[in-house]
């Protein structure tokens, strides 16, 4: 039997810079909230219905994340970071005392809010000599003030996930190694160097249960997962390497004890990338690809960017990633201008 999937937000064409984020999140009562550019898209029927509730600040949406009844939205103004958060389930919102410290230096951040410690985290790199600096600052106290871990690996960008004993993993990324390197923590504010992930270029990072997860951009398998707390990583093979074709990873979520992995499937032979969902146990070992008919339809050169479950539907971010315009400078070279589309689909 087809799955039936229906596009949602008609009418709205989302033309997006190629690093502009787009995220999901679900609040403690069931709200629904997408920060796609720098707007916010709330939902209270799991995405079937979707109401504008406007920009949060005037710079590009970088994360979304709920503790408790606060939602906290991370937001990139030109070389500066901002946390806002609001209190009424995204109506209002309020730019925080203090900006995380670094901001206005060109620097990678990633956005993380821990349920366990109750803090909000932004990690960050110093671009300056002699390039030292903490993983990650957090604030318990919406951004009045921020403190930071201990320092990690130098010139270095890294991606944070718990998991619900209190346990925290930072995955760092630097360019030109083969290899990810894991730092695990007890208490989220002390880091001790752990395992390698046995890909580069995680990109995404992950904790459910005790379970920790990277996803990433290599060119066969490109999920991994570590039982305990970094230390050590293991393939799974929900993706096998398949000649001419590879997986690119983006999202991935949990509920009711099924992990659900977005992304897309490259073909060299076609030359399309084509949007992909798989669902799987823990470790990745029993995977099967969810059937996407409407969406993949028309879709050719597509991704998945984001999946979600909320009540009892599924909702993903279909990202169209190659719609472009050709300006003829001369017959033979003419130059493409590259945009992303974001548009929400869910499983009904």
């Amino acid at each position: 039997m087809a799955l039936s999937w229906t596009k949602r937000l008609e009418g709205n064409a989302y033309t997006l810079p190629l690093d502009t984020a787009a995220d999901l999140c679900v609040d403690s009562v069931g709200n629904v909230y997408l920060f796609l550019t720098n707007r916010l898209y709330k939902s209270t029927d799991n995405g079937v219905n979707w109401t504008d509730k406007g920009a949060i600040g005037s710079g590009n949406a970088k994360g979304i994340g709920v503790l408790g009844s606060t939602l906290y939205a991370a937001v990139e103004t030109g070389d500066i970071f901002s946390i806002y958060y609001s209190a009424d389930a995204g109506e209002n919102w309020t730019i925080t005392t203090v900006d995380p410290p670094h901001s206005g230096s060109y620097i990678h951040f990633y956005f993380y809010v821990s349920q366990y410690y109750e803090r909000v985290y932004v990690t960050c790199r110093n671009p300056a000599w002699p390039y030292t600096h903490p993983i990650a600052y957090y604030t318990d106290n919406d951004g009045e003030s921020w403190s930071a871990t201990s320092t990690g690996q130098n010139n270095t960008k890294y991606s944070l996930a718990g998991d619900e004993s209190g346990n925290m993993v930072a995955l760092l990324t630097y360019g030109g190694y083969s290899t990810a390197e894991a730092w695990y923590s007890n208490d989220g504010i002390s880091f001790s160097a752990g395992g390698m992930d046995p890909h580069a270029d995680a990109h995404a990072f992950y904790g459910f249960g005790e379970i920790f997860y990277a996803i990433g951009y290599n060119q066969s398998t490109r999920f991994s997962y570590s039982i305990d707390v970094g230390l050590n990583f293991s393939y799974s093979d929900l993706f096998p390497v398949v000649y001419n074709s590879s997986y690119n990873l983006y999202h991935m979520c949990k509920h009711d004890g099924i992990i659900y992995v977005a992304g897309h499937t490259w073909s060299a032979t076609d030359g399309y990338y084509f949007p992909t969902l798989h669902t799987c146990d823990n470790t990745g070992t029993s995977g099967s690809m969810v059937e996407l008919c409407g969406i993949a339809q028309n879709l050719a050169s597509s991704s998945i960017r984001g999946v979600i479950v909320a009540g009892d539907k599924i909702i993903v971010l279909t990202e169209l990633r190659y719609i472009y315009t050709a300006e003829y400078v001369s017959p033979a070279k003419p130059r493409i201008n590259y945009f992303n589309r974001i548009q929400p689909f869910i499983l009904n």
